[in-house]
């Protein structure tokens, strides 16, 4: 269960097509994905704010501020929140001629679910989990989806919380 929590000002109409999208990269892994709309204990808590990342302890990438990050426990590698910094996800679609339509949200989503997960950064420039530190042109990873390795992961993860 996801809870996407809005404090960036976006439509309606924008969120529930996020959702949608961000769907179906679960999808493709095998996974379906439900949506609260109240944060409970045992939710996954992704908020999109307007907030700088400089003001939330996220490391930096190579282009700039962090587009959002994961708080994980050190022990598990797991938690129940993750920062999605709008603005910033903004500017790099704008910087590199792309609509300002919302492409490269919902895959930032996926990542951050990932990371709640357990999933850590994968190696090289392959998946959803690869490491965006040296993100510089948001166009190349338009057609990114789950790698077989990491759907493993997500499925492991899985039933690990479901236990």
């Amino acid at each position: 269960m996801v809870c996407l929590i809005n404090h960036a000002g976006l439509s309606d109409a924008y969120m529930n097509d996020t959702k949608k999208s961000t769907a179906r990269f679960f999808a493709d892994a095998g996974i379906s994905i439900s949506w609260n709309e109240v944060v409970l204990d045992r939710t996954l808590n992704v908020l999109l704010t307007d907030v700088a990342s400089s003001k939330v302890s996220c490391r930096t990438r190579k282009g700039g501020d962090a587009f959002g990050c994961g708080f994980v426990d050190e022990q598990s590698h797991r938690g129940s929140l993750a920062y999605l910094f709008i603005k910033i996800i903004d500017k790099a679609e704008s910087d590199a001629g792309m609509p300002l339509s919302g492409v490269l949200l919902p895959r930032f989503i996926a990542h951050e679910i990932g990371h709640l997960l357990g999933l850590p950064h994968t190696k090289g420039y392959e998946g959803i989990m690869r490491n965006d530190q040296n993100f510089t042109d948001p166009k190349k990873i338009l057609g990114v989806r789950w790698t077989k390795a990491e759907k493993g992961l997500l499925s492991d993860a899985l039933l690990a919380t479901a236990e």
